[in-house]
């Protein structure tokens, strides 16, 4: 039986940047035992639909199920979006990207700064980054204009995921710290 699967919202295409290679190379920074499968899924519903088909196995492959998903507004959203999507059983097993993946990249401006070098076009937001509410915009708009164009999703987001500092992941979002706790 292996020991863990991850169904993450993310892409599946790899043609404009792999994510699932991104996410692995941010995981691997903690050194797991054994590395959990990551199974992304295109949208959150189809995320939400694999781990419910999984959780729901009598046989599944998997001692551990977990589901990786953007939350799409703030912390305090929490209790109402596993309601919402009829998960509230399953919440020591649900983990939130907050508000989503971009919120992580801004918890550490000078990574982006590095990526993007020379500068970006416009400054990073003070705020920190659970109350930047759509950080994918902000993303894009600070990069219009640099060498390596506009930030895009899945071509940056899998480079910048595997340049996050995990330690400091982890201390900044609390679901990041419980996701490595369980795995």
């Amino acid at each position: 039986m292996a020991e863990c699967v991850i169904f993450v919202e993310g892409s599946r295409k790899t043609d404009n940047g792999d994510l699932r290679n991104g996410f692995g190379r941010l995981l691997r920074q903690a050194n797991l035992r054994q590395m959990p499968l990551l199974v992304m899924c295109d949208d959150t519903h189809g995320a939400i639909r694999k781990f419910e088909q999984e959780t729901a196995k009598a046989n599944s492959a998997f001692r551990r199920v977990l589901l990786l998903v953007d939350l799409d507004g703030p912390s305090a959203s929490r209790a109402a979006w596993l309601a919402a999507h009829g998960l509230t059983a399953h919440m020591d097993r649900i983990f939130f990207m907050v508000q989503k993946m971009e919120g992580w990249f801004l918890s550490q401006p000078t990574m982006v700064q590095d990526f993007y070098r020379p500068k970006l076009a416009h400054a990073l937001p003070k705020a920190a980054p659970e109350q930047v509410s759509h950080p994918d915009r902000v993303l894009e708009n600070c990069t219009t204009g640099t060498r390596k164009g506009r930030y895009h999703k899945t071509g940056h987001g899998a480079l910048l995921l595997a340049q996050l500092q995990l330690p400091n992941l982890r201390a900044a979002f609390s679901d990041v710290a419980r996701l490595l706790d369980t795995l």
